[in-house]
C-alpha cells in the first residue's frame, strides 16, 4: 500500500481560494462549514473511501465531484441542503465498474437527493453509479429544471440495474 498526498478539494468562499491536502482516507466527512458556498472535489481522489458524508453546509450552493471518485461508497445521500443550486458528478464516480456495468449489481447501493428546495440542476457523467442496484430517489426538489444522467452519444450504464426509481 502507498500513501499518496494529493490536492483534492478546492474550497471557495467569497474571494478566498485554498487547497486542502489529504492523505489516503477511508471515511470522508465534510462537516460544520456553514459559510462554505462551493465545494469542488477534483479527479482521481478518494477512490478507496467507503463513506462520503456531508453535513451542516448551510450555504453550499454548488457541489462538483470530478471523475473516478468514491468508488467504494455504497450510499449517496444529499438531504436538506437548502442553498444548493447545482450538483455535478463526473464520469466513473461512485462505481467499481469503470467504463462498464457489472453482472454483480449490488442491491444495497442506493442514491438519494432529498429536500433540496433550491436545487435547479443535476448532472451525472457516464458510468457513474453503474453498479448501484438499489433505490434511486429524487424527492422534494421543487426548483429542479435540469436532470442530465449519462450521455446521448455513448453508452453510459448509469443506475443500470436499480431496483426502483422514485422521482
Amino acid at each position: 500500500d502507498q500513501i499518496r498526498l494529493i490536492p483534492i478539494i478546492s474550497i471557495h468562499h467569497h474571494h478566498l481560494k485554498s487547497k486542502v491536502l489529504y492523505w489516503y482516507i477511508e471515511i470522508v466527512n465534510i462537516l460544520d462549514l456553514p459559510k462554505l458556498s462551493i465545494l469542488s472535489i477534483g479527479n482521481e481522489a478518494f477512490g478507496n473511501s467507503t463513506i462520503f458524508h456531508l453535513s451542516n453546509l448551510n450555504s453550499l450552493q454548488s457541489l462538483n465531484i470530478g471523475n473516478n471518485k468514491f468508488n467504494q461508497v455504497s450510499t449517496f445521500m444529499i438531504e436538506g441542503f437548502q442553498s444548493l443550486t447545482t450538483l455535478s458528478i463526473g464520469s466513473n464516480s461512485f462505481t467499481q465498474k469503470k467504463n462498464d456495468y457489472g453482472n454483480d449489481i449490488d442491491k444495497s447501493k442506493s442514491f438519494h437527493i432529498l429536500n433540496c428546495t433550491k436545487l435547479e440542476s443535476i448532472e451525472i457523467g457516464e458510468y457513474s453509479f453503474s453498479d448501484y442496484g438499489g433505490q434511486f430517489e429524487l424527492n422534494n426538489l421543487p426548483e429542479l429544471q435540469s436532470l442530465i444522467i449519462g450521455s446521448n452519444s455513448t453508452d453510459s450504464y448509469n443506475f443500470y440495474s436499480s431496483s426502483s426509481f422514485e422521482i
